[in-house]
């Protein structure tokens, strides 16, 4: 019977040969999760035995990686915000740079009124729920007085909702909540699951273009989704329908740029393989000019471009001036 540190050093040495750029840490959080096991355990009791059903799941789940496949698609999981949230290859992963879009939010709706928010290209729901968990502010905001359904008699509608995992927590606080995505496959799963749940959520399989619903909002998020669809004027058109006058529209993206090529392909998907290799096309990319163009177009002006840069010393994104790879623009609708 192998121990964890037999097992380990088979991992180093397959993943190393793969050109894993993370092979050491990638092997122990896929034993950890193998023998459910705390990193730290592992490592400092390596002497630990493995029985032969682990072995053999955990040489199934390093397999996967050599082949390229993110850790969090492999564990079905992805930490963001301080939470964890459940993610498969059906969703985009989470990025770390995003959490600067909470920020964001957070303090735009502590200087609001009721707000309601419209989450297009939503994925995992790491967003919204991280907004509602962190801040008790966001329940203020709304100027509820439930305790048990802090957000009774709101209307949210989620796009590119997914398996729902978003939907299902913002209807168990009391929302109001339809989901749209454009893939049938994921409506069936969120239906599936959220009877299961016995929760009353509406899902439609649509796009923006083709949903049909006589509401519009005040806030509408657009994270991480402009660089996936084939004509930014029509889309921002076909979202913007849904924006109340006055209301605003965060845009969250990447520039395109060669900086951005070598950063978000060539190092995300390559090399670090934080995402699946053909996640991005960079003739998708957009500037923000380009962006602030198409935009004003539909009637929205910009109010602020910020950049987004992450920070290998302390592992964190912060804003900045640069916005040569990941950058947020704020729109308001006139």
């Amino acid at each position: 019977m192998p121990n964890a540190n037999t097992l380990l050093n088979n991992g180093y040495k397959i993943l190393n040969n793969s050109l894993c750029r993370s092979s050491k840490l990638d092997a122990e959080v896929l034993l950890s999760s193998v023998l459910k096991k705390k990193i730290e355990e592992i490592v400092l009791t390596r002497s630990i035995l493995v029985s032969k059903e682990d072995e053999t799941n955990y040489q199934r789940l390093i397999f996967r990686r050599k082949q390229g496949e993110p850790i969090a698609y492999i564990l079905n999981k992805k930490e963001f915000w301080k939470n964890t949230f459940y993610v498969n290859k059906n969703v985009l992963i989470p990025r770390p740079d995003t959490e600067v879009i909470v920020e964001e939010a957070i303090k735009l709706i502590d200087k609001t009124k009721q707000k309601l928010i419209l989450d297009i290209g939503t994925g995992s729901g790491c967003i919204i729920i991280s907004l509602l968990k962190e801040r008790p502010n966001i329940i203020d905001h709304y100027n509820v007085k439930s305790k048990i359904l802090p957000l009774k008699k709101l209307k949210i509608l989620d796009i590119g909702c997914g398996g729902g995992l978003l939907c299902e927590p913002m209807s168990r606080l009391g929302a109001e909540v339809t989901g749209i995505d454009a893939s049938q496959k994921n409506i069936n799963v969120a239906k599936i699951h959220s009877k299961k749940k016995k929760l009353n959520i509406k899902y439609i399989c649509s796009s923006p273009e083709n949903l049909r619903i006589n509401k519009k909002f005040d806030i509408i998020l657009n994270m991480e989704i402009i660089e996936h669809v084939d004509d930014v004027k029509l889309f921002l058109r076909n979202s913007s329908k849904f924006l109340k006058k006055n209301g605003i529209m965060y845009v969250a993206t990447l520039n395109k740029t060669l900086k951005s090529y070598l950063f978000a392909i060539v190092g995300a998907e390559y090399i670090l393989r934080w995402l699946p290799i053909g996640t991005h096309e960079w003739n998708k990319f957009v500037k923000p000019s380009e962006l602030v163009s198409h935009a004003k177009a539909n009637s929205m002006r910009i109010k602020k471009v910020d950049g987004v840069v992450f920070n290998p010393l302390n592992n964190t994104w912060d804003i900045n001036n640069d916005k040569s790879v990941n950058y947020i623009a704020l729109f308001e609708k006139v």
